[in-house]
């Protein structure tokens, strides 16, 4: 099918890409594609099984679950995604990638993939428009709240690439077209509706401690990192800075976090996440950070024992303070 991840390959290469990266991209989003179809499949199967007990049909099949699991991968697929790998790719090269960006895109966020490219006929051409200028207002904002809804009807990677790519990078942080591109292939989840809100958060929150965007845009190395971080894990070191325990002015507080040896502190209470190629959850980031939730979106499974982590560091900042 569309997905298998040889075919995707030869069309990576075909747009310049290297074989080795275009390769490793491929076979991410066969796996990411396999992974969601399994489940998909194991959750329906539990469905019809809990349906047929308390119903009192009968007993299932034993064999019911593993004709789920014997279906082609792309049987799923509706018709009308028959063409959205290469579509997502014409998208992405229309947009000014090259075949390197898009393969390490790939690589880290293989559900680019399975983007809807376009917006539905039945939506408007000004919707388009309209949601652009609500994220331009949005961005210059001095707060970090009540932007949640920021790209609630972008599902759709035209939608997206506009808003990260030309709003947020090229736009606010006034990055040139081929800096833009680095980030986007330094920086897993970008790309998506989640990683994509984050990472304004982020930005919204460094503007309201009178960090410039210029200066967030001067530092190009670690700009991705900060991009990926949890902005509810920076809202609660912010807090914590300018609580009774520690006293640091607020306008201290921005440079204070950009500074260099800072970083390891950084690392210490807000992490970037170690499967940070995952889609990021669609969920407010704005949540208190003590929401184990919230921090299973974000964090993924070890976020349990990430949260411990992180409450010891802050136990251990108060009592010398």
């Amino acid at each position: 099918g569309q997905y298998n991840g040889n075919l995707i390959a030869q069309r990576l290469i075909s747009t310049g890409a290297e074989e080795s990266e275009a390769f490793k991209a491929g076979q991410a989003v066969q796996r990411h594609i396999l992974a969601r179809t399994t489940r998909r499949r194991i959750r329906r199967f539990l469905r019809e099984r809990d349906r047929l007990w308390t119903s009192g049909e009968g007993e299932i099949q034993a064999t019911s679950g593993l004709d789920l699991l014997e279906k082609p991968a792309g049987a799923e697929w509706t018709e009308s995604s028959q063409h959205q790998v290469a579509d997502a790719i014409g998208l992405l090269m229309a947009s000014g990638l090259n075949g390197r960006d898009i393969s390490s895109i790939l690589e880290h966020t293989p559900s680019v993939a399975t983007l809807r490219t376009n917006s539905p006929e039945l939506e408007s051409e000004s919707d388009n428009a309209d949601v652009s200028d609500a994220t331009s207002t949005s961005l210059g904002r001095s707060s970090c709240g009540n932007d949640g809804g920021l790209i609630e009807s972008k599902d759709t990677l035209e939608g997206l690439l506009n808003i990260v790519f030309v709003e947020l990078l090229m736009k606010t942080l006034k990055l040139r077209r081929y800096d833009a591109r680095a980030v986007l292939r330094s920086c897993p989840g970008l790309l998506s509706k989640g990683g994509a809100r984050s990472a304004m958060q982020v930005v919204v929150l460094m503007r309201s401690l009178g960090v410039s965007t210029t200066s967030l845009a001067r530092d190009k190395k670690s700009l991705p990192t900060l991009l990926s971080r949890s902005p509810a894990a920076l809202f609660r070191f912010v807090a914590f800075l300018s609580s009774e325990d520690i006293r640091m002015p607020v306008e201290s507080i921005g440079p204070f976090l950009r500074r260099k040896n800072t970083e390891k502190l950084l690392d210490a209470v807000a992490p970037v996440s170690s499967n940070r190629m995952c889609v990021i959850s669609d969920k407010n980031m704005t949540s208190p950070v003590g929401d184990i939730s919230l921090m299973v979106d974000f964090w993924g499974g070890d976020a349990q024992a990430q949260k411990m982590k992180i409450n010891s560091v802050y136990r251990a900042m108060a009592s010398t303070a």
